[in-house]
């Protein structure tokens, strides 16, 4: 059976996954609600920046978190590309990079028993756990959106909507037990039931994908890809499609503000009449808000394509960098997280949808990863020029320079979209 499935092509292979599509929809609803509850615990926006400013005061380890998240996660979409174009079976690839990832999360809450006592042993376990998280998130998550490839054959945009509206419902929840651990426990005690739940979560997650996907898989080329072999791919990705070449022109210069992200929430630290819980108050925000961001960015993919996306995340990134400049009082958590969130949710949807639109199901790996290379040095250099004027100077030189970087980016967007309706 396996033999003959592997032989499906075109229409075929179409109508044999649209048999499961269902199937598999549900699935990774119920693995989105599992991992979205995860990763609100470990959120790279929130609680990652708190955890490391309980550890250290100084903000290039603030502006470390960045560089690793969009380095790692990047760069190590490298490493997919062979993995997806020489397996058999996408899914058991995607669960086993999958499983490696948890164990970066039971690192991540090991740090933690070295919080309270050698602050700079806790960094160095914490940040080689995270740099290690984010490596096996850059080569699963690839993975990952080829299992969707070849799982989910129609309504992309759609799909990841729903996938987020699933996970966002969860990181609700996740969110009011994350307020609930800040006002109960002290530090670090906070943390370790912190990232304790969410090495349950996710690896929850990952049996939920592993028991309930079915997976018709497209036929392996008989020849083998080789490492040497991936320049020549990536050239050719680049060159296959031009609407590609301007997104991801485009994300380049929107990534030389998109590293801000983590500063939104040590800067709210300092607004007035903060109380204990403010950082499970942001997630909730963060989360209550990806529900409706998710159903209506993933509309606007579907029927206007990935270019329009960016252009609403890039316009919410410049009204909360404008907000954390001219606004101090607590209140204020409530509208930048709000539009923190729909930054987040429009790259991940605006990514996803134009890898899977402007690539076939084996080669999303190819252009997830050329994606990645390209964007990745703008991040690390915004980065840590980000970090380092901060401590010089102050968190507000961070947030105008983003703010700018965002404005120029929507000028850009409208741009290529108004000029490829003029074509």
């Amino acid at each position: 059976m396996k033999k003959a499935q592997l032989q499906l092509t075109g229409d075929l292979l179409f109508a044999e996954r649209k048999k499961y599509r269902t199937r598999n929809q549900i699935t990774f609803m119920m693995e989105a609600f599992f991992f979205s509850f995860a990763t609100t615990l470990n959120s790279q926006q929130t609680v990652v920046p708190s955890y490391v400013a309980e550890l250290s005061e100084n903000a290039i380890f603030i502006s470390l978190i960045s560089v690793i998240f969009y380095g790692c996660t990047y760069c190590a979409g490298i490493f997919s590309c062979l993995i997806g174009l020489n397996t058999e079976t996408p899914k058991w690839s995607a669960i086993l990079m999958c499983g490696l990832h948890r164990v970066g999360f039971l690192f991540l809450f090991i740090s933690t028993f070295f919080a309270g006592s050698n602050t700079k042993l806790a960094l160095f376990v914490f940040f080689a756990a995270y740099t290690f998280a984010c490596t096996m998130s850059g080569i699963s998550s690839p993975l990952f959106t080829m299992l969707v490839a070849n799982t989910i054959p129609d309504r992309v945009g759609d799909f990841f909507g729903m996938y987020n509206l699933s996970g966002a419902i969860s990181g609700i929840i996740a969110s009011w037990v994350l307020k609930k651990c800040y006002e109960r426990y002290s530090f670090p005690m906070d943390y370790k039931v912190i990232f304790l739940l969410a090495v349950i979560f996710a690896v929850i997650a990952s049996v939920v994908l592993a028991s309930g996907i079915k997976e018709v898989p497209a036929p392996v080329p008989e020849k083998k890809a080789r490492a040497r072999e991936l320049p020549a791919f990536f050239r050719t990705a680049w060159r296959s499609s031009i609407p590609f070449r301007r997104f991801v022109g485009t994300r380049m210069i929107m990534a030389a503000a998109e590293f801000s992200v983590p500063f939104f929430i040590v800067a709210v630290a300092g607004f007035r009449g903060v109380p204990a819980g403010y950082v499970g108050t942001a997630s909730l925000v963060l989360l209550i808000t990806k529900i409706v961001a998710a159903k209506i960015l993933g509309y606007v993919a579907d029927r206007r394509g990935e270019m329009p996306v960016l252009v609403i995340s890039c316009s919410c990134g410049l009204a909360a960098s404008l907000l954390t400049l001219f606004t101090d009082s607590y209140f204020w958590i409530f509208p930048i997280f709000v539009l923190v969130s729909f930054i987040q949710t429009g790259v991940n949807v605006a990514e996803s949808v134009a890898i899977i639109t402007h690539s076939d199901g084996r080669d999303t790996t190819i252009f997830n990863a050329t994606n990645g290379l390209l964007v990745t040095p703008v991040y690390i250099i915004a980065s840590f020029a980000g970090g380092i004027l901060a401590e010089l100077f102050s968190l507000d030189l961070i947030f105008i320079v983003s703010a700018i970087v965002f404005a120029f980016v929507i000028i850009i967007a409208c741009r290529n979209i108004f000029g490829s309706v003029s074509n």
